[in-house]
């Protein structure tokens, strides 16, 4: 039988003979930080914010959407045909049409998704 069969009695809890944290840290009144305190601790500790990630530049951005697998696939897919077309003998196409329109595709997503995740970034950084 496990611990936490239906049989089984569930463990007992062991109660913390020390304050809660708030608690200890601090004389509070039932309102909270009296104004001097919260003075002495913004002074002590600064504002209680979280510190920002340092932003990643958006060339940095721009590549990153190059790393999704099916991309990459796709620019070997490009790489290939590429070199397909230039190894025909007597050519049928002026241009690799098919490498150009694979390539376009990928850098079309790649600028879509971009711009999406820029979009989205600013909206989390307005609120």
């Amino acid at each position: 039988m496990t611990p936490h069969s239906p049989g089984s009695r569930p463990p007992r809890l062991i109660a913390s003979r020390r304050k809660p944290w708030s608690r200890r840290s601090a004389p509070t009144g039932a309102r909270g930080l009296s104004r001097a305190e919260a003075h002495r601790r913004l002074e002590q500790y600064g504002p209680n914010q979280l510190k920002s990630a340092p932003e990643t530049p958006w060339w940095r951005r721009l590549l990153e959407q190059f790393q999704n697998f099916l991309v990459i696939i796709l620019l070997v897919a490009t790489v290939i045909s590429m070199a397909e077309w230039l190894l025909q003998d007597p050519r049928e196409t002026r241009l690799p049409y098919e490498a150009i329109v694979i390539l376009a595709i990928v850098v079309l997503n790649a600028l879509l998704g971009f711009f999406q995740e820029a979009r989205a970034e600013n909206v989390r950084c307005a609120r």
